[in-house]
């Protein structure tokens, strides 16, 4: 089975401004339940990387809630799986998750998932980039 979502094209590959790791911009997915207490939810993220995401959230978690995620990438087969995330933010309809144990194949697959994307937007951008020199 083939999870649903979509990669954007965007302008920037990776947003680097003020960020202790990239994230790449994807509309991704993701479930979650509370950890501790009884919540349940979907998200859709913004942009993601190995540590974290930004989504937009229809009913959004209290800041400090913690939960388990499933994050459904584009492409793979089954989710990776983010044993507990805590909300650290929440401001209009946007939510930050924090991303802190994650099964080590489940961070390799979310790793490699990131650099992929990363990869087909810089090709992406390059082609575009090249077309639009060969029409000046």
């Amino acid at each position: 089975m083939v999870s649903t979502g979509s990669v954007t094209p965007t302008e920037g590959v990776v947003e680097m401004q003020n960020r202790k790791v990239p994230r790449v911009r994807a509309s991704v997915r993701i479930a979650f339940v509370g950890a501790t207490q009884d919540f349940e939810g979907e998200a859709q993220t913004v942009d993601l990387s190995f540590r974290g995401c930004r989504a937009t959230c229809q009913q959004p978690p209290p800041n400090g809630t913690k939960l388990q995620v499933s994050l459904y990438l584009p492409g793979v087969e089954y989710p990776v799986s983010i044993a507990l995330a805590v909300i650290r933010w929440v401001r209009k309809g946007l939510i930050g998750i924090e991303f802190y144990s994650i099964p080590p194949s489940h961070r390799e697959q979310l790793q490699a998932w990131i650099l992929r994307s990363s990869y087909v937007r810089l090709q992406n951008a390059m082609k575009a980039q090249r077309v639009d020199e060969t029409r000046c």
